[in-house]
């Protein structure tokens, strides 16, 4: 079936139809993804989250083992 464009991506695996197929495979989507990431990793690590992101974790975790 030549004409079925919904059957497999030219890489040979299964694609979903539609918009999400389209998403799914798209390099596009991948590298903005990818890029605001990116762009939200550098922007806590500039503001100073770091070291709030780690006391709250440590906070949690020892509110889990009965210690906090």
């Amino acid at each position: 079936m030549a004409g079925n464009r919904n059957s497999a991506s030219p890489a040979g695996a299964p694609r979903a139809p539609g918009l999400l197929g389209r998403l799914q495979t798209s390099r596009w989507t991948q590298v903005l993804v990818l890029l605001t990431a990116a762009a939200f990793l550098t922007l806590g690590i500039t503001r100073g989250e770091v070291l709030e992101v780690f006391k709250k974790a440590v906070k949690i975790c020892l509110e889990c083992i009965g210690l906090g």
